[in-house]
């Protein structure tokens, strides 16, 4: 509707335009030729002729004769119908200075609340100025036949070009939804496999689709959720791997201290002194203590996912290490 608007205001210019500048030089040659003006006043009967011959050769156009102030002293038309005598001279010397080059409007003494195009001269005797020739291109008749035209071609054709552009727009838009709708069910389809656990489903990428903001934030949360998962999985690996580590570390100094116990039970009252007996002791109270340092350990292992956990290094004392190696080397060896 917005199109078909600015196109009629366009064509109702260009219309105007073209008539006011094809026949700007009407009045001049009015002027020219067949002027009524002398220094007496009008002659009626050459006024009579102009009026005759303009509407023949133009029906469409009202000739008014002005004096030199612009008021209208001659015109063919009765008395009652002139609405404003005066008309301003400012368009008709803007007119003169601009030989009918530009697009100027003026008043129309019959209807003077709509400006009109027109074609102006001045008029002239022996350099003495007599007033001006002031020739209305379009008149109320020539509006209304105008009008006419519109209401039965113009009208029809505008229906007829509405009609087409709802049409196509219907089309393309019936178009567009189908595609939509296509793109919409692979991204549910995509969704789908995603909440099934392929978590490796992803969008293919398409510049030109409508979706690409929509699949592109997915892709990139779907991969770092995908991120996520692996760590916490090769985190559970990890985990199920200390477990079963520290399960046998703890085995291991656990077997030595009861085979030390089981040592001291079965050779009481026999063949044992007390310095074997303190020494099997301190291994086993050693063991013990080993035993409890890892249980330790593990509740420091589990300080270890806390945000604010901080590493410390803490020294050993290798030959202690060494000592203990030996002592249990040699409980096997005297099993």
């Amino acid at each position: 509707m917005l199109f078909i608007i600015i196109t009629y205001f366009a064509t109702v210019y260009y219309h105007q335009a073209s008539t006011q500048l094809l026949n700007k030089d009407v009045a001049a040659h009015i002027a020219e030729f067949t002027s009524p003006y002398s220094e007496k006043g009008i002659n009626k009967a050459k006024a009579d002729s102009v009026f005759k011959d303009a509407m023949v050769l133009c029906p469409g156009a009202e000739v008014y004769f002005l004096d030199t102030s612009g008021k209208v002293i001659a015109y063919h038309s009765e008395q009652s119908e002139i609405a404003q005598w005066l008309v301003p001279l400012t368009p008709i010397k803007k007119f003169i200075a601009t030989r009918g080059e530009k697009f100027i409007k003026g008043l129309d003494p019959k209807e003077p609340k709509q400006e009109k195009i027109f074609s102006t001269s001045e008029v002239k005797n022996n350099n003495k100025k007599l007033g001006f020739i002031y020739v209305i291109l379009m008149s109320k008749k020539s509006e209304s036949i105008m009008g006419l035209l519109y209401s039965n071609h113009v009208v029809r054709l505008a229906l007829i070009a509405l009609i087409t552009v709802i049409l196509l727009s219907l089309l393309i838009s019936f178009i567009y939804l189908k595609r939509f709708k296509k793109n919409f069910a692979k991204v549910l389809k995509v969704l789908e496999r995603f909440e099934r656990g392929e978590y490796n489903a992803r969008f293919n990428l398409n510049k030109k689709n409508e979706l690409e903001p929509v699949t592109d934030a997915f892709n990139k949360m779907a991969d770092l959720l995908s991120s996520t998962i692996s760590k916490l999985t090769h985190s559970e690996e990890e985990r199920k791997n200390f477990i079963a580590s520290i399960s046998h570390d703890l085995r291991t100094p656990l077997s030595i201290a009861r085979g030390y116990t089981e040592t001291l039970l079965f050779k009481t009252g026999k063949n044992i002194t007390p310095e074997e007996r303190e020494n099997y002791s301190h291994l086993i109270y050693a063991k013990m203590l080993q035993i409890e340092n890892m249980v330790k350990q593990l509740f420091e292992l589990s300080k270890m996912e806390a945000v604010e956990f901080k590493t410390h290094k803490e020294p050993f004392v290798l030959s202690e290490i060494v000592q203990e190696s030996a002592n249990t080397f040699q409980l096997i060896a005297a099993e």
